[in-house]
C-alpha cells in the first residue's frame, strides 16, 4: 500500500457502490463513504421488499408473489394484475357478508330500508316506527322510534 494502491476490499465496495449507482463513479469518495452507501441502499432495498410483502399477504395473497418483482417486464404486468384485480380477502369479505346478510334475515332499523322493521317511520326522521323487532339471536327487542331501549320480549 505505500506505492498508492487501494486495498482488494475497498475497491470491491467501489464496484458494487458503482453497480447501484454510477455517480458514484464519478465522485470522489473514500471506501467508507462508498461503504455507507452501499449499506444505506441495502437497507432501503431490505425495508422495501419487507413492506411489500405486507402489503401482498394483506391483500390474501402469497408473500412469495413479490419475487415476481424482480423479472423485468413480467413484474410491471404482475403489479397492475394485483392492483386492479379482484383480491382474495375482498372476495373472502363479500362472500361473508353475503352469508350474514341471508343466514339471520336481521337488519338494524339504521340500515337501508328498514330491514325486518316495517312501516312508514317517524315523521320526518325516515327512521322505521316504535315496536317490537327480531333480535339476532330470536328475541325480540324494543325500538321507540329514535333508539334500542333495554327492553327485551
Amino acid at each position: 500500500m505505500a506505492n498508492g494502491s487501494v486495498p482488494a476490499h475497498v475497491a470491491h465496495v467501489a464496484h458494487v457502490a458503482h453497480a447501484l449507482h454510477p455517480a458514484i463513479a464519478s465522485a470522489s469518495f473514500s471506501g467508507g463513504a462508498a461503504a455507507a452507501l452501499v449499506f444505506v441502499y441495502l437497507a432501503i432495498a431490505v425495508i422495501s421488499i419487507i413492506a411489500a410483502v405486507k402489503v401482498v399477504t394483506k391483500a390474501g395473497y402469497s408473500g412469495w408473489w413479490v419475487l415476481i418483482a424482480f423479472v423485468p417486464i413480467v413484474g410491471l404486468v404482475m403489479a397492475l394484475v394485483f392492483a386492479f384485480g379482484d383480491w382474495p380477502v375482498l372476495r373472502e369479505l363479500r362472500a361473508l357478508r353475503a352469508q350474514v346478510t341471508s343466514s339471520s334475515g336481521y337488519r338494524s332499523p339504521h340500515d337501508a330500508g328498514g330491514g325486518a322493521a316495517p312501516g312508514g317511520g317517524s315523521a320526518g326522521t325516515g327512521l322505521p316506527p316504535a315496536g317490537w323487532y327480531p333480535t339476532p339471536d330470536g328475541r325480540q327487542r324494543y325500538w321507540d322510534g329514535h333508539a334500542w331501549t333495554d327492553h327485551f320480549a
